[in-house]
């Protein structure tokens, strides 16, 4: 087996990667519920229906279900109370997980340009990377209301490692979620996937090659030293 070439660039999701964002997520969609006059969720419920957007958690909430498609009549009021929550509590009590800081200031004096790609809306994202000084390691940042299309769909990812000026080939996607997983599939990049975060349940082995690692530090050997088998299979297929 060739050995494993260190990834040029790398491509990081937020909510459930970066920053573990659910209490405050969570507080929100409570309150839109409670203005709703609907069943109040709690906080694991909604643990478990983030990682698809905003208007997919609200689905979820509206329903109760995870593929669930609440009227247009109700997703208009949600969305209106949710925004009004949000815009106040985004950032609250949102923590960064152990390790991301650290990994994050070790790539960026290594030198490999990153990005965050995430289907939070921009009017959320900016502010969470700026207020935990994150904004200075990422030099594209793609929100869910960015481009026409989120993930799982590949397109933002091919469009960061366009605007950054690589292949595919040579990036590393790290994210949480089904979602994250099946775009850098859709997208022929390597990816990576976080032991903790919002990923449904969900076995995401089940969906492809891919890596499953601890933190953000246990990637650091990709630069450091030659990977296993089990990390190159998972890396390159």
């Amino acid at each position: 087996m060739k050995p494993v070439v260190a990834p040029k660039v790398i491509i990081i999701d937020l909510d459930g990667t970066l920053m573990d964002t659910a209490p405050d997520l969570a507080a929100a969609t409570i309150a839109t519920m409670a203005d709703m006059q609907r069943s109040v969720p709690t906080i694991d419920q909604v643990r478990g229906w983030i990682g698809a957007g905003v208007d997919r958690l609200l689905h979820r909430a509206l329903t109760s279900l995870m593929e669930g498609e609440a009227s247009a009549k109700d997703m208009q009021a949600a969305g209106a109370f949710f925004i009004g929550h949000y815009n106040r509590m985004n950032g609250l009590e949102t923590v960064l997980y152990p390790g991301v800081l650290e990994a994050l200031e070790w790539w960026h004096r290594e030198g490999i340009p990153m990005a965050c790609v995430t289907n939070k809306p921009e009017r959320y994202t900016l502010p969470l990377l700026e207020q935990f000084g994150l904004g200075k390691y990422f030099k594209v940042v793609f929100s869910g209301d960015s481009l026409p299309t989120k993930k799982p769909d590949p397109q933002p990812l091919l469009r960061a490692a366009e605007e950054l000026g690589v292949e595919v080939s040579s990036c590393l996607m790290i994210g949480d979620s089904a979602a994250d997983v099946s775009a850098a599939l859709n997208a022929c990049m390597p990816v990576a996937y976080v032991s903790y975060g919002y990923n449904q349940g969900r076995n995401l082995q089940e969906l492809g090659e891919a890596l499953e690692v601890g933190s953000f530090m246990d990637l650091e050997s990709l630069w450091r030293q030659p990977p296993g088998c089990a990390e190159a299979r998972a890396l390159h297929g």
